[in-house]
Formats: structure tokens, C-alpha cells, sequence
């Protein structure tokens, strides 16, 4: 699929949050509830071909099985799940061999989950 280059992916934890943002960024968002196979793909054509947009909102489930080759940044919002669905969601940017970023957007305030190891802990404070 060759579309609109130069694509912004933001990951959100709920579906609740993905709302807010396509409301502030008018593009389309996906997530897991989406029933049908045809649709899915309906939102991430226009996520990726569509002209009003040059993001795409989605939760975790967006993380696996996209391959468009113009992501070229792909951002959290809010900390990920863990360290495997951060490296998932960021190999989504950049599968065109060029350049690409990936980023986490925390709120200020921000302090590790108390599941970390304290000996982790202090690479995030």
C-alpha cells in the first residue's frame, strides 16, 4: 500500500483516550473492539491514504500487523503496557528503511509502577 507519506502513529492505553484524541486531531483511531476485518482495514487505509490527517490513533491491538511502509514516528501516550509492546508498536515506524522515531509522552509527575524492582527504579526517577 502506497499512500500519504510521512505518518504519525500515537499508541494510547484505552479506547477512552484514543477518543479525546481524535477529537482534538480529526483522524482515525483503531482498537480491538472493531468487529469486522473489512472494517479494520477501511480505518487503516484512511489512516494512512487519507489527506485531512497524518496521524493514527490506536491501543495495543494496532500494535501487530501493520505494515505501512511511511510511519515515521510512532508515539505513546502515557507509559506502554511493557518493554515488549514498546519495541512492537515502535517497529511500526521506520519499515521503509528510513529514519524514524519513537516516542513516550508521560504526564508531568510521572513515577514508575511500584512493580519495578527498586534496584530499576532509579533509571526512571
Amino acid at each position: 500500500m502506497e499512500c500519504g507519506l510521512n505518518r504519525a502513529i500515537l499508541f494510547v492505553r484505552s479506547k477512552g483516550e484514543a477518543e479525546k484524541l481524535v477529537g482534538s486531531l480529526e483522524c482515525e483511531y483503531y482498537h480491538s473492539q472493531i468487529a469486522s476485518i473489512e472494517e479494520k482495514a477501511a480505518i487503516v487505509s484512511r489512516g494512512t491514504c487519507g489527506q485531512s490527517s497524518p496521524f493514527l490513533v490506536g491501543t495495543s491491538s494496532l500494535g501487530t500487523g501493520l505494515d505501512y511502509r511511511h510511519i515515521r514516528v510512532a508515539i505513546h501516550v502515557e507509559e506502554p503496557y511493557g518493554l515488549a509492546n514498546f519495541v512492537q508498536e515502535s517497529g511500526r515506524a521506520g519499515r521503509d528503511g528510513q529514519a524514524a522515531d519513537s516516542l513516550v509522552i508521560l504526564n508531568y509527575g510521572w513515577k514508575p509502577p511500584s512493580h519495578f524492582p527498586p534496584s530499576n527504579r532509579s533509571m526512571y526517577e
